[in-house]
């Protein structure tokens, strides 16, 4: 029968039974459940929970924070004010059969509130209204509107239509072939898979195809597209857009403004019609059209330095310039040397001047004073004090055809006089370290040297290029000491102990302890090691990698950190057999390459040697080497050409801050001729123009040495380079060049090269091109392209685009709305201010949103991601990844592989998808989706929603009144504080349901309800206790000893079992606590013994 149900302004449990009902709540937190079609819910004030059953009801939440559930059939579902959570279908609340469809056809509202909406299945149409929303269509073909405010749209699977609406809102298409529209503000839209079009409408958007064959449109304003796999249309319209077409062949047309389209993979048209625009084509057979406009289309250049003579080969002071294209004149009345020349530049262009500077330590000056003069004018006065090189930069303006540069000592009266070290070049300067039983003073190498080091049996010894000796640095040690190499990061050298003996502290050594040595050859045992190698050097990074000579294993050794018995950390890599078919008695590292090289030696005098290139990249992954070689054809001594090489062990190699290879040979025939004296030397090795061959060339006899190793300063300069001892300060790579934008007309192409460039203050684009980079946009809207090697970007201000290119880079966006792109390689990469989008790319990197509303992409490798504050849209990729919201209402996504979520602070949705993940809400109103897998859900403090998908998951609700889904699979569920609503779904689930008046469905299967002793006080009821059967549900209540030890089991049933109808029991579990069980089963016989044996006591 059909009927008006009303309830009280109590907390009110109506049931519409299964006719055409009508029930008006009035108030209070009340429960409300419907079975029959066409029914109509009021809820009124209060928290409501509302069940739908029948087909085309209709449910009017009214005011308050309320919860509907459509259930089956075609239903409208008005959220009105307050936070609701409104789902349109398939949430079951009994074991009783469906009376319905289904979750088909529903149209919801959300009303005003921060709402959430799930269409579940069928063909849904939902709309958020007013304020900010989280819509999921789910299953079917649904149509999305956010409505007002900024909204967050999740298409699911089917052909679904989304629309945002007013305000920043971010859309995604999931599966299906979709539709997207931004319409009103900066939306960010992402198709998803399937062959999706996505339209920007107004404001600054960021569209992203995703995999699908995509159509992207921009509209009006400034937008970026990222087309990603299959062939894709990208549509720039109006504004200043970005375009990228990634994988596929793609269509890509800039439309109006001032556009940049980079192409990406395999062949694409691009079609850049009206405006000053930017093109870069990239791989595959690619047809570009440059339409109307001063119109830039990527090739490879580099600004040409203006300066003749730039080349410092010449020397490093100011004297030694003259006759290199530089005029050099002294003042006779203030004793100033200056060096000028004269260039071409344009009138009120801005030029960048560059100039590395060091004081001249083998001089014995601790620092020292320049003069930098542009068209006479001095434009700064600097101080140098220090070993090591750094660079000095300068935008000025030309001045036409007659501009002057000048570099000038500096006036001896001025306050800027270099200081004098009357000892003498300066190799060394006093620090402490902590060896772990307190700190110690000891004499670091000073930064910068152009010194050649050598541990000769035990002893540092320093070779003078001038002498050809060595000079002794400090007493002997009395231990033998290889695999050697000076760490830029403490200016100390470290390596192993080859014989007993004690250290400077007096502590014993052993031939496998790591020691470290000081500028005075005094050594320090670090701890014991597990090999006693005789060849190593360090890396960039802080690393000591010592081999074995026949390359069988290579070690890396973390001098700066400790393992469990305090020894250094150190890391042992097998390799295969035969990598190399000679030894080498010493390797070096390449600041310039990251590669290792040693030299081998030949048999006999004459034949060929080789030099032993080592590539250890994909070491710590599991990879092997990659070990090449390059034949040593020839040796230069004294203008004389010698076929092959002389033999004998190249015991210390080394390469300096140029790049420049050295070897020492320990004793052998330098002419080749069997019937002089041998002895040690020193050999430049020169490789070829080719790469195909190498040549030795003499540089210096030396003593005749053993039991030895080499190191050198990367940072210095060359050791065989002429210095001028009474220069104060050292200069090289002096450059001007035109590298300051002037708009969107103009582009900078970094070419080869380790390049320093600034965009200035104007929208500027700028490519790297290949080698280490560091590119600064400065102001402005820029575009940023590392191109190949390890680069550095900084956007600077203004919203900027920077994609870091191959190899790992640092990649930031600075202050203003940055897109910022990893590429290839382990990347870093920050949003700083602003709202940013940050992609890594391929490889396992880091990304850090800052400060704004950000939208972070790890993509391919186990990446982190770091949403700082603000309402960040955070989505791992593939593989194992670990995302951190941080403050904000953020949206987590972990994607494939087994993630780690968290959302931090905020109101946040987090998503696993793939594999077993870890989700943590954090703090706030969060929604947790543990996606397929066996994941860990845990939704911390505040009023979360649960669902942990398919498989058998961990569900913990935590503090706050929470919403727990089991889903699929065996899953164990527990409430925790709070008032709590507990859906167990399909599977053998077991729930605990925690303190707080919990709400609890089992689902299907066979579902174990726990309670416990320690809940506290409070009523749960649990709404579908199936008492038969193989999904025959249990009681656990072991924890709270409910048997008198005297009584029976029909004697406690009569003492705390008692009935509400036929099929409902009331438990009194002690403790404060009792329970309604709902049952599928009639007990008017008076017959429960079906019942009680379904509890464990």
């Amino acid at each position: 029968m059909s009927g008006k149900i009303y309830g009280t302004s109590q907390n009110d449990d109506l049931n519409g039974g299964a006719g055409k009902d009508t029930v008006f709540a009035k108030g209070g937190d009340d429960i409300i459940s419907t079975s029959g079609s066409q029914d109509k819910v009021f809820g009124s004030g209060g928290s409501d929970l509302v069940s739908l059953g029948g087909d085309e009801d209709r449910a009017y939440a009214g005011t308050g924070d309320d919860t509907v559930n459509g259930d089956y059939g075609s239903d409208r579902i008005y959220g009105g004010s307050g936070d609701d959570v409104l789902f349109g279908g398939d949430v079951l609340t009994s074991n009783a059969p469906a009376q319905g469809t289904g979750g088909i056809d529903d149209q919801i509202w959300g009303g005003s509130g921060t709402d959430e909406i799930h269409g579940q299945s069928g063909n849904d149409r939902l709309f958020g209204q007013r304020d900010s929303d989280v819509i999921y269509g789910q299953e079917g073909t649904d149509y999305v509107h956010g409505g007002l405010d900024t909204d967050q749209l999740f298409g699911g699977t089917g052909n679904d239509t989304l629309d945002g609406g007013s305000q920043n809102d971010a859309a995604y298409g999931g599966f299906g072939t979709d539709l997207l529209y931004g319409a009103d503000g900066d939306d960010s839209l992402f198709g998803g898979t399937g062959n999706d079009a996505v339209l920007g409408g107004t404001g600054r958007d960021v569209l992203m195809g995703e995999a699908g064959a995509d159509m992207l449109y921009g509209g009006a304003d400034a937008d970026a597209l990222r087309g990603g796999t299959g062939n894709d249309l990208l549509q720039g319209d109006e504004g200043d857009d970005l375009l990228r077409g990634e994988d596929g062949e793609d269509i890509l047309n800039a439309g109006l403004g001032h556009d940049v389209a980079y192409g990406g993979t395999a062949d694409d048209k691009i079609n850049l019609h009206e405006g000053n625009d930017y093109a870069v084509g990239g791989a595959g057979e690619d047809t570009l059209d440059g339409g109307i406009g001063n119109d830039v289309i990527y090739g490879d250049k580099l600004p040409d330095n203006l300066l003749a003579g730039e080349d410092t080969s010449v020397g490093l002071s100011v004297a030694q310039f003259e006759g290199a294209d530089w005029t050099v004149t002294q003042d006779s009345d203030t004793g100033q040397t200056k060096m000028s020349q004269v260039i071409d530049t344009q009138s009120e262009k801005t030029y960048k001047v560059s100039i590395d500077v060091a004081a001249n330590f083998a001089g014995g000056f601790t620092s020292g004073a320049i003069e930098v003069l542009w068209n006479d004018q001095v434009i700064d006065k600097i101080e140098v004090g220090s070993g090591e090189f750094r660079t000095l930069n300068y935008e000025v303006q030309g001045f036409g055809a007659d501009t002057a540069i000048a570099i000038s000592t500096a006036d001896p009266d001025s306050n800027a006089a270099s200081i004098y070290d009357t000892s003498g070049p300066i190799y060394s300067y006093e620090k402490t370290v902590d060896l772990g039983d307190g700190d110690i003073m000891v004499s670091g190498f000073a930064p910068g040297q152009s010194k050649l080091l050598q541990v000769i049996s035990g002893q540092l010894q320093i070779f003078d290029t001038v002498t050809q000796g060595y000079t002794v640095a400090g007493p002997e040690t009395g231990v033998r000491v290889n695999a050697i190499g000076l760490n830029v990061q403490d200016d100390l050298i470290y390596g192993y102990a080859k014989a007993d003996g004690t250290d400077a502290l007096g502590v014993s050594v052993s031939p496998n302890s790591l020691v470290m040595m000081d500028a005075t050859g005094a050594i320090y045992k670090l701890g014991d090691g597990q090999y006693a190698d005789f060849v190593g050097d360090f890396d960039d990074a802080g690393n000591l990698w010592t081999f074995d000579s026949s390359l069988d294993r290579v070690t890396k050794i973390d001098v700066n950190a400790l393992d469990a018995q305090g020894n250094p950390a150190i890391e042992n890599f097998a390799l295969p057999a035969n990598l190399s078919n000679g030894n080498i008695f010493d390797v070096a590292y390449s600041h310039q390459t990251d590669l290792f090289y040693g030299v081998v030696a030949p048999q006999s005098n004459g034949e060929d040697g080789k030099i032993l290139i080592i590539d250890l990249a994909d070491v710590e992954n599991g990879g092997i080497p990659t070990v090449s070689d390059i034949p040593i054809t020839q040796t230069f001594v004294e203008d004389v050409t010698l076929i092959g090489m002389a033999k004998g062990a190249y015991g210390a190699v080394f390469v300096d801050g140029s790049g420049n290879l050295y070897a020492g040979l320990n004793s052998g025939d330098h002419d080749l001729a069997e019937d002089t004296a041998e002895s040690g030397g020193i050999y430049r090795i020169d490789v070829g123009e080719t790469g195909q061959y190498a040549q030795a060339v003499f540089m210096s006899s030396a003593q005749t040495t053993g039991n030895n190793d080499g190191a050198v300063d990367p940072r210095g300069n060359d050791p065989f380079a002429e210095i001028d001892a009474t220069a104060k300060v050292l200069m090289r790579d002096i450059v001007v060049a035109e590298l300051e934008g002037e708009g969107w007309d103009d582009v900078i192409f970094g070419g080869d090269g380790d390049d320093k460039i600034y965009g200035g203050g104007r929208h500027d684009d700028i490519i790297g091109g290949i080698g280490d980079d560091t590119v600064n946009g400065e102001a402005g809207q820029d575009l940023v392209f590392g191109g190949s090697g390890f680069d550095h970007l900084f956007g600077g201000s203004g919203n900027d685009s920077l994609y870091g290119g191959e190899d790992t880079d640092e990649v930031n966006g600075g202050r203003g709305n940055d897109l910022a792109f990893g590429g290839f390689g382990a990347d870093v990469v920050y949003g700083e201010t602003g709202n940013d989008t940050l992609s890594g790319n391929e490889g396992a990197d880091q990304l850090f949103g800052g400060a704004g509303r950000d939208q972070l992409f790890g993509d391919e490798g186990e990446d982190q991601l770091f949403g700082g504050s603000g309402n960040d849209v955070m989505d791992g990729g593939a593989d194992a990844d670990q995302l951190e919201g941080g403050n904000g209402n953020d949206v987590l996504d972990g994607g494939a592989g087994a993630d780690q979520l968290d959302g931090g602070s905020g109101n946040d949705t987090l998503s696993g998808k793939e594999g077993s993940d870890m989700l943590l809400g954090g703090r706030g109103k969060d929604l947790l989706q543990g996606g397929s897998g066996e994941d860990f859900l845990s939704g911390n403090s505040g009023n979360d929603e649960l669902h942990g998908g398919s498989d058998n998951d961990q569900i913990n609700g935590d503090q706050g009144n929470d919403t727990l889904h089991g889903d699929a699979g065996a899953d164990t569920i527990s409430g925790g504080a709070g008032k709590d609503t507990i859906f167990g779904g399909s599977g053998d689930d077991l729930i605990e349901a925690g303190a707080g008046q919990n709400m609890i469905s089992g689902g299907a299967g066979a579902d174990t309800f726990v309670f416990l002793s320690d809940n506290g006080s409070h009523h749960d009821t649990v709404l579908d206790f199936n008492c038969y059967g193989d999904s025959a549900d249990s009681l656990d209540l072991t924890d709270l000893s409910l048997l008198e030890s005297y009584e029976s089991t029909d004697a406690w049933r009569e003492r705390c079992l008692s009935w509400t109808n036929d099929n409902d029991a009331l438990l009194k579990l002690g403790f404060g606590q009792s329970v309604t069980l709902q049952t599928n089963h009639d007990f008017s016989d008076g017959d429960y013994s079906l019942l009680v044996d379904s509890f464990i006591f």
